[in-house]
């Protein structure tokens, strides 16, 4: 072979035209031992010193490859171990989609769509750095080094440097970033599959959206898109079934209270974690949590008054004080006299004394009468709206000692308390026909509806407790036929869905039963029943269950286990996006 310094110095070399050059550099300087030894900086400083710059002068296709240097037979090598791992794992997708994919076609063409995944990701480092026909690539010396340094890393840079010749600055960098890892180095694999992962995804999403495109993939695809379709109907049609439970459970999210998951959303997560907890201890500890809160909510967002306001006939006043601004320009009003329309209001209230009624109505017509005689000689502003006031007071105060069941209350007291109703609701329409301006009919009928969402209120407090019965709000809004709102309307949709958890003074039991002590309860009877007491295993058991289930639903009352638990999906159309069939054939494939 001729020596590489006397080709640079034959004054025929310095003659030839760069076509014959090249080909003589590449068949007697390329090949030479010493310069496929050399480092790629000496390379490059050996083909300048032949007037060739970067690759030129190099092999061409049918010549033997010249090697890399030992940095770029590194990253090669890289590539070879990351296919060899993280990659290595990718091909069994392929598997995985012919097992999906075979119940809707031939299990030839099951096959063909698996091998066609398979081929599309396999090797996918070292087919994106174009390095699968580099002999670093093919297991040679640099895969050994790589090894080598991956097996021997707790030694340090230094040790390895020394028996490997590679600089130390670049072993403590390939050391320091993670990109090697040996079996024994676990610490060091984790950063690695990490960032191989990292780098695989976009090749492999790439090879699917390649593979989802074949006439095959997409033959699997129509039966699977029509099977979401069902599926998200199904879904859609259940979801306005369930509408008002999924409209209280937001209600519920919104205001902070605190649901039974197995209830609202009873999913088989929820219904074990209950199950375990004990239903009925759950239920109460999550009714002791929300108690303070309908009181809380009911002043703040009904009353606009300060958190640590008194729930009481104060409390109520100052509300519909505030509420009422508006009507200052009504007491003002020096006197109102009551048009043709409100007088047969009131005369529309009275009911005939029947046989049926006799002994129930003549009380309530008899405070029409006088209603009507009182106001036919003209009101002042001021006494009119203080009328209102009163007359809805009173027959709250009825109204509430038959709703909580206080005390017996008789027929005749119910009529005149839907008279006093009737009355005060025909004064306030009484008031709009004496106002001309619209701007102010406007403001006096949006105060209305927030004195309105007051006396709601006013009926669902209990007076002796300073609290709110949310129970009372469920009632309203089931006799109303959900024309109701305010606060109060939102409480009641959440307690007539879920009354479960709006209990008043509930409390967890901790009897002996094996319904009430729930799993630990039988667990306990069984162990009981070994040792001769079955009963007092039980015992011992809804015990242990009473307080784990206190903890357990403690835990569930937290914003976040609501947030996350206690809400069921809403597939209603009016809150879904399209359905999108494509992304779902993505996920199928990807296996996510």
């Amino acid at each position: 072979m001729a020596n590489p310094a006397d080709i640079l110095n034959d004054p025929d070399f310095a003659s030839a035209n760069a076509a014959t050059k090249q080909a003589i550099f590449a068949k007697h300087v390329a090949t030479d031992p010493d310069f496929l030894k050399a480092n790629a900086d000496t390379q490059q400083a050996i083909k300048a010193r032949f007037g060739f710059a970067s690759n030129e002068g190099m092999p061409n296709e049918g010549m033997p490859a010249a090697r890399q240097g030992t940095l770029a037979q590194i990253g090669t090598g890289l590539a070879s171990l990351a296919d060899t791992t993280v990659g290595g794992v990718l091909p069994m997708i392929g598997q995985g989609v012919q097992a999906v994919a075979r119940p809707f076609t031939s299990a030839q063409q099951a096959e063909q769509i698996g091998g066609a995944v398979t081929s599309a990701i396999d090797k996918p480092f070292g087919k994106a750095f174009g390095v699968t026909d580099q002999p670093a690539y093919k297991q040679e010396t640099s895969r050994q080094i790589m090894d080598f340094i991956g097996q021997n890393v707790n030694k340090g840079a230094d040790w390895l440097s020394s028996k490997t010749g590679l600089p130390v600055e670049d072993v403590r960098n390939m050391l320091g970033t993670s990109m090697l890892a040996a079996p024994g180095a676990v610490k060091s694999a984790v950063p690695v599959v990490k960032n191989a992962l990292a780098a695989a995804a976009p090749v492999a999403e790439n090879a699917l959206a390649t593979v989802r495109a074949t006439p095959l993939v997409q033959a699997v695809e129509a039966p699977l898109a029509a099977r979401a379709a069902k599926i998200q109907e199904a879904n859609v049609t259940q979801s306005y079934q369930n509408a008002p439970k999924i409209d209280a459970a937001q209600l519920a999210n919104e205001h902070g209270i605190a649901l039974n998951p197995a209830k609202s959303n009873p999913n088989i997560s929820n219904k074990i974690r209950s199950a375990v907890a004990g239903d009925a201890n759950t239920n109460a500890v999550l009714s002791q949590a929300n108690e303070p809160k309908w009181t809380q909510l009911t002043v703040e967002k009904g009353l606009n008054l300060p958190p640590n306001t008194l729930l009481d006939a104060n409390a109520i006043d100052t509300a519909l004080t505030n509420a009422s601004k508006p009507y200052d320009v009504v007491r003002a009003m020096p006197q109102i006299l009551p048009d043709k329309a409100t007088i047969k209001n009131l005369e529309s209230l009275k009911k005939q004394p029947s046989a049926v009624a006799k002994g129930k109505v003549e009380a309530s017509n008899a405070l029409i009468d006088d209603m009507l005689a009182e106001i036919k000689q003209g009101r002042s502003g001021a006494d009119v709206l203080n009328d209102i006031r009163q007359l809805r007071a009173e027959a709250n105060s009825v109204y509430r000692i038959r709703d909580k069941g206080l005390a017996p209350v008789k027929a005749s007291e119910i009529a005149e308390a839907d008279a006093r109703m009737g009355i005060a609701d025909a004064y306030e329409k009484m008031i709009d026909a004496s106002v001309e301006d619209p701007k102010v009919l406007s403001d006096l009928q949006a105060a209305r509806t927030k004195m309105a969402q007051i006396y709601d209120i006013q009926r669902a407090t209990d007076f002796a407790t300073n609290s709110i019965d949310p129970k009372a709000f469920a009632k309203m809004f089931d006799e109303r036929k959900g024309k109701m709102t305010g606060i109060g309307a939102d409480i009641g949709r959440i307690a007539a869905n879920y009354p479960e958890i709006a209990k008043i003074g509930a409390k967890g039991s901790t009897e002996a039963t094996l319904t009430r002590g729930g799993i630990a309860g039988t667990i306990g009877f069984g162990v009981g029943a070994l040792m001769g007491a079955p009963y007092a295993g039980s015992v011992l058991g809804g015990a242990t269950g009473y307080l784990a289930g206190k903890v357990n639903a403690k835990n569930m009352a937290s914003p976040t286990y609501q947030a996350a638990k206690a809400i069921p999906p809403d597939y209603r159309l009016n809150t879904l996006a399209p359905l999108d069939t494509g992304n779902q054939q993505f996920n199928f494939l990807s296996g996510q």
